[in-house]
């Protein structure tokens, strides 16, 4: 790894002067750019079952363990609901592959816990009993 890469990565938090990776902040990036992915997604599309379809194509990317392709996919949609411009921290995991590895399971994990909250489909048997009796009345 280069010099400048060593920098970026330390510079976001995500390793240490000694190379260690910095697993919590990684998680937290992770955390935070997922959230702002599915906003940029939503936001442009307004389209639920778009979301789903980009969450379940970068899950599968995941079990294959594509994590280079998860983040040039990612980028490419973000870049395309936003008229340009890329997540910041996925860009800087993409230089150290024990970093993007982690970043991208993390990323994965938290759009699909993202999407499952806010997809309709998902509700518990009592919301539906409730609105079932909701629209009895």
């Amino acid at each position: 790894m280069n010099q400048v890469d060593k920098e970026l990565l330390i510079s976001k938090g995500f390793m240490n002067e000694q190379e260690r990776v910095n697993d919590v902040e990684i998680q937290v990036s992770a955390l935070m750019e997922a959230t702002v992915f599915a906003g940029s997604i939503l936001d442009n599309n307004l389209d639920l079952s778009k979301l789903m379809a980009v969450s379940l194509y970068i899950e599968e990317l995941a079990s294959k363990k594509n994590y280079l392709h998860i983040h040039l996919y990612v980028q490419q949609c973000f870049g395309d609901s936003r008229s340009g411009g890329e997540l910041d921290g996925f860009y800087v995991a993409s230089l150290h592959e024990e970093v993007l590895k982690g970043y991208a399971l993390y990323f994965t994990l938290y759009l699909r816990k993202i999407v499952s909250e806010i997809n309709p489909c998902q509700i518990t048997g009592e919301e539906k009993r409730n609105c079932q009796k909701a629209g009895k009345r």
